[in-house]
C-alpha cells in the first residue's frame, strides 16, 4: 500500500524484497522479521519502524521527481 501512495504503482521484486529486509534488520523487530510481523506488532516499535520506511519512500529520487 506504502507503495501504492507514494509512487503510484506495485513494488518490484527486488523492492520487496529491500522491504523484508528493512523491517527485518530495524532494531527490536517483533516476530519473523518481515512486514506484516511489523504491521502486527503494536507499540512504539512498530509505529517507528513505518515512521521510518515512509522517510526512505518520501526520500526517494523516483518520488521528488518532478514532470
Amino acid at each position: 500500500l506504502a507503495f501504492w501512495l507514494v509512487f503510484a504503482r506495485a513494488p518490484s521484486e527486488a523492492e520487496r524484497q529491500a522491504a523484508s529486509s528493512f523491517f527485518a534488520e530495524f532494531p527490536g523487530a517483533p516476530g519473523a522479521g518481515n512486514i506484516r510481523s511489523v504491521a502486527a506488532g503494536s507499540g512504539e516499535n512498530a509505529k517507528a519502524a513505518w515512521t521510518s520506511f515512509c522517510r526512505v519512500l518520501f526520500a526517494s529520487a523516483e518520488f521528488r521527481f518532478l514532470k
